[in-house]
């Protein structure tokens, strides 16, 4: 993530923007970069299968069970993975949550974030539980 930020603020720089504009941009770019840090600095999360519960997730240590979505994007180099977390609909802040589209996530895993087996196996597991995902087999 740190590359796309250099690549942007190097892009800020090199445009025929005028200076006053360039520096507005180079500000906002440096600003956005440590909102996402301090927003996402202790966001973790455990993806596993269960041959009963099916797919969960493991979020602020609880663990909610998910349907993996057809917009997830299998790669060689990254997986798109689309999650709608399935809670119990009685609650009042789950209706509330889908209602507003809270309850969706998207989360990216990079194969070299898994080791080689590691990766492997997911990318297995996941075409054999579900078959509707995207897979891109381009080089």
């Amino acid at each position: 993530m740190k590359a796309l930020y250099l690549f942007a603020l190097f892009a800020c720089l090199d445009n025929s923007l005028p200076e006053s504009y360039r520096i507005v941009l180079l500000l906002f770019i440096v600003a956005n970069y440590f909102f996402m840090i301090y927003r996402h600095k202790d966001q973790h999360y455990v993806i596993q299968y269960d041959d009963v519960k099916g797919w969960q997730i493991k979020i602020d240590k609880q663990l909610l069970s998910v349907k993996i979505l057809p917009s997830t994007l299998i790669n060689n180099y990254a997986l798109f993975l689309h999650l709608e977390i399935l809670a119990n609909s009685t609650h009042i802040q789950s209706i509330v949550d889908k209602m507003l589209g809270r309850n969706k996530k998207s989360i990216v895993i990079m194969s070299d974030s898994l080791s080689n087996d590691d990766y492997r196996q997911l990318i297995v597991k996941l075409k054999t539980t579900w078959t509707n995902l995207i897979i891109d087999n381009s080089k």
